[in-house]
């Protein structure tokens, strides 16, 4: 096939492929029982630990000083993190269903350790936290990057 009809044609395949599967919506009772326990209120403290691994963060020690940057970062992963919380839940209560059902989710919510399925989410831990990083490594990223940018364009005004 020559050069010109080859990349017509993959041209064409990719244009009628179908579009990239939008991701799941988490079940709403598994979501519901996900934010009453509070299970995604740590993202925040694991973005800024990823943000604080950057060679942007320690630019911001360099110029600001430790305690200077480090409340800078914090104080923007805290105000944005509300911004990518909605998303971080529904990535959370999809990695939980992959592994307990959305009414053992619920027992958990209702009734804490006394559930019948606590046994099983305690076991399930390290399964859960690796299909959530699958699912929210980019997110966080995301979130540790705004964090870093808006916190660099605000060292400038600063100083030691």
């Amino acid at each position: 096939m020559p050069r010109r009809a080859w990349l017509l044609a993959a041209l064409l395949a990719l244009a009628l492929a179908p579009a990239a599967p939008q991701a799941a919506d988490p079940d709403p009772v598994a979501l519901a029982a996900i934010k009453k326990m509070g299970l995604g209120s740590n993202l925040a403290t694991l973005s800024y630990r990823l943000a604080q691994e950057t060679p942007t963060y320690q630019k911001l020690v360099e110029a600001l000083g430790v305690q200077k940057a480090r409340l800078l970062v914090r104080d923007e992963v805290t105000r944005l993190a509300a911004k990518y919380q909605e998303q971080w839940d529904r990535n959370l209560a999809l990695a939980y269903t992959e592994f307990m059902l959305p009414r053992e989710l619920q027992s958990l919510a209702e009734t804490g350790p006394s559930s019948p399925a606590f046994a099983k989410f305690t076991q399930k831990q390290a399964e859960v936290n690796r299909s959530m990083e699958a699912k929210s490594a980019g997110l966080m990223k995301d979130l540790a990057w705004e964090a870093l940018t808006s916190a660099t364009a605000q060292a400038g005004t600063q100083k030691k």
